[in-house]
């Protein structure tokens, strides 16, 4: 009775500790991995960025983009000019969806339109998990992650 018990209690133990574990997953890691091996290099300093590519963060997080998620911006050399993009890793998928909810509100799409997209937030080529791609060049790395 005592062995059942304790292969009972392992077994929950494990069921619970997997479910955090991939409930808490992020696919930044897997993105960052790619992004590293097509060449691409992490910039540390964020608040550096040029204005343009801080407007596109913005249009999409809004300005208190800093409070919502975390901003992962790379640079490339494209024809020895430097290029940036950024993914911008939200905390969860439920934030990212709430967001988007708020931007869709914000455009005046009714409930029945808002829920329709919101289902259909995975599909978008610029969004996998709970990170969105911002920028221009290195969208098709983004997208080989899916």
């Amino acid at each position: 009775m005592k062995k059942k018990l304790a292969v009972l209690g392992t077994a929950l133990v494990l069921i619970v500790t997997m479910v955090v574990t991939l409930c808490g997953c992020s696919s930044y890691g897997k993105i960052e991995s790619a992004f590293k091996d097509d060449g691409w290099e992490i910039v540390t300093d964020v608040d550096a960025l040029q204005n343009d590519l801080k407007n596109q963060i913005e249009s999409v997080a809004g300005e208190n983009y800093k409070d919502i998620c975390d901003v992962h911006v790379f640079k490339k050399s494209v024809l020895n000019i430097p290029t940036y993009c950024s993914i911008l890793e939200f905390k969860s998928d439920k934030d990212l969806t709430a967001k988007f909810e708020e931007s869709y509100k914000a455009l005046g799409m009714t409930d029945e339109q808002i829920k329709t997209a919101v289902e259909k937030i995975q599909e978008l080529p610029n969004v996998n998990g709970n990170c969105v791609f911002v920028g221009i060049v290195g969208l098709d790395v983004f997208k080989g992650t899916k």
